[in-house]
This record gives C-alpha cells, structure tokens and sequence, in this order.
C-alpha cells in the first residue's frame, strides 16, 4: 500500500506530494468518498473561490478562455450529480480542455497549464466511469502550488481543497447520492 497524500503532505514539499499523487506514488485520500460526492468536489476543485478558477485567477496566471473551459467542465460535473451528462458531452469537454491546454502550454504559465491538465484528465476518466480522480487532483494541486507564492500558501490551499470535501459530503442531498463505483454512463445511456 502507498503513502497517503495528506501524510506525504506533511513531509514533502507541496510539488513534491502532488506530483506523487499524479504518478500514481501516493494513495488518494478522497477516493473513497461517495461518487455523487466527488462530482461537486470536482466542479468546485475546478471552479470556486478555494478552486483552481479562484486561485489562478487572483494570481492572474490563467486568461479568460481558460477559465470558461473550468467552469464548462465544472458545470458538467454539477449535472453529473444528478446523471444529466452524455458520453458525447465528456468527449466535447476533454477535446475542449486538450485544446485549452495546449494552448496555455504555448502562452501561458505552467500553473495554467497544469490546471487544464487537471480539466483534460478528468474529462478523459469520465468517458469509461465515475472518475477517481487521482491524475485530475494531483494536477490541480500541483496548479495551485505553483500558483501559490511559497510553498507555506501552497499546502494551506490544498489543505483547505481536501478539507472542501467534507463540506461536499454535507451539501449532496441523500436523495441524489449514488454508490461509489456505479456506472454512471452506462447508466444515462441506458435510460
């Protein structure tokens, strides 16, 4: 078994653990939330004041496109709480943030970057199942801690992005949750 992040969070420098949480070297420590619950966690990881949106945007790191493509992505995974979306609208999404990416890779910072990387991988795990989410939250915590002035801001963010996931766990309505692991494509499909 590997290393929690949050533990690894303590001991390594806020690069080092998210870039370990991206390589898969470190356990996620938000897996085994409920899914429906990971679907807001996700939008707001990708689009809130706490969020990816917020931060680069205060820090000016991330333009206007790519802050509309967080925000498109973000609303999806809002509309996946209560199985809205369609494969076809995740193909879209991950087409869109690849193409927001590449284009931030060119002009923009790498914390801009890295954010739409964030965007891009999960749009991607989307198209086969409910997402995990480890690629998604270590690239979006590896954009907030070079978007943060030292790494002290760095852990603070991401810190209070994992502790959002509570919060999370207490906005869902039971009545929408569904058991982690559940085929939500699959399923939308089906109906």
């Amino acid at each position: 078994m590997c290393e929690s992040f949050a533990i690894a969070l303590d001991r390594l420098s806020a690069r080092d653990a998210s870039e370990r949480l991206a390589s898969g070297l470190l356990d996620a420590d938000f897996t085994t939330a409920e899914t429906s619950v990971r679907w807001l966690w996700f939008a707001e990881l990708l689009d809130s004041a706490w969020g990816l949106s917020g931060r680069l945007r205060d820090t000016r790191q991330l333009d206007t496109a790519g802050l509309r493509c967080l925000e498109y992505i973000s609303d999806l995974c809002r509309r996946q709480i209560a199985r809205t979306t369609l494969a076809a609208e995740w193909t879209t999404a991950a087409d869109v943030a690849d193409r927001a990416a590449r284009h931030q890779q060119d002009v923009g910072t790498t914390a801009a970057y890295m954010a739409l990387a964030a965007a891009h991988a999960l749009a991607l795990e989307c198209l086969d199942a409910p997402p995990e989410g480890c690629d998604t939250a270590g690239f979006a915590f590896h954009a907030l801690a070079l978007a943060a002035p030292d790494d002290s801001t760095a852990r603070e963010w991401i810190h209070q992005a994992l502790d959002e996931l509570d919060r999370c766990a207490d906005i869902v309505p039971m009545s929408v949750r569904y058991p982690s692991g559940s085929d939500h494509l699959v399923d939308v499909i089906a109906s």
